[in-house]
C-alpha cells in the first residue's frame, strides 16, 4: 500500500514473545526490532491466537502475565497502535502448506497468518526461520 507522499508501509505480526518483552521487560528486545516497533512507517499486527496462548498458559500456571488481558490489548493499541487479527478460515487452509517441524498449534497458527498477509514476522524463536517466512529478531 502506498500512502501520502508515496511511502511504503512495512507490514509486521508480532509473536507473543515479543508482546510479553515489549510490555513488561523491552530491555530483552533486540536494537533492531525497537527500530521497527519505534518506527511510524511500520505497521504492526497481532493474532488473537496470542491473547489464546497466554491466556491459556497463564490458567494453566506456566506464564505469569504483567497485565490482564484487556489492559494488554488496551496497551498494545494505545501505545503502539498494534492491530488486532481474528482467525480467519483462510489461515487455517495456509496450515496444511507448513511442514511439521514442530506442533506448536499457537506458533503455526501465528506464522500461517503471517505467510497468508506477506507479513514480516518479528520473533526470537529461531524455529521460525524454518518455515516458509521472513523473520527478524537480531
Amino acid at each position: 500500500m502506498i500512502f501520502g507522499l508515496g511511502m511504503r508501509m512495512t507490514h509486521y505480526s508480532l509473536d507473543t514473545n515479543i508482546v510479553l518483552w515489549l510490555l513488561s521487560e523491552p530491555q530483552k528486545l533486540t536494537r533492531k526490532v525497537l527500530n521497527i516497533i519505534q518506527n511510524p512507517d511500520s505497521e504492526l499486527s497481532l493474532s488473537v491466537v496470542t491473547f489464546w496462548e497466554l491466556q491459556i498458559k497463564s490458567q494453566l500456571g506456566k506464564l505469569s502475565l504483567p497485565y490482564n488481558l484487556e489492559e494488554m490489548q488496551t496497551e498494545l493499541i494505545a501505545q503502539f497502535n498494534v492491530t488486532i487479527h481474528p482467525i480467519r478460515v483462510e489461515y487455517v487452509y495456509q496450515l496444511k502448506n507448513l511442514p511439521l517441524i514442530h506442533r506448536d498449534p499457537f506458533d503455526r497458527m501465528i506464522i500461517a497468518q503471517a505467510i497468508y498477509h506477506h507479513y514480516i514476522l518479528i520473533s526470537a524463536d529461531s524455529i521460525f526461520s524454518s518455515y516458509p517466512v521472513q523473520v527478524i529478531w537480531s
